[in-house]
């Protein structure tokens, strides 16, 4: 099964993803890495049908979130989280910014 057939399966999942914050790229980039593992930038942007100029600040945006881990080497790889480190992450980063909010 390719990534195409792979994303249409699992639709529901990359809604599910969505409702919780993450955009549409976000999604499909998070989706990529959780099901079939590490990627260089260059392989996710191919595999997710990720625009390559938007690659890096999908994974940025993933990392800053808590669902994508940075790999160091030569080349750089890409992981993601288990979904539910990063739920746990994701609820912590609302609960902060809605307290936030409050105090305002």
């Amino acid at each position: 099964m390719n990534y195409s057939d792979y994303m249409a399966a699992n639709y529901d999942s990359l809604n599910a993803l969505r409702r919780l914050g993450l955009n549409q790229y976000e999604a499909k980039a998070y989706l990529a890495l959780a099901s079939f593992g590490s990627h260089t930038a260059g392989e996710l942007a191919e595999s997710a049908d990720i625009p390559r100029p938007r690659v890096y600040d999908v994974l940025t945006s993933l990392q800053g979130q808590g669902f994508v881990l940075i790999q160091q080497g030569r080349p750089v790889k890409y992981s993601g989280l288990p979904i539910h480190d990063a739920v746990k992450t994701l609820k912590k980063l609302r609960e902060n910014d809605l307290s936030k909010e409050l105090t305002k």
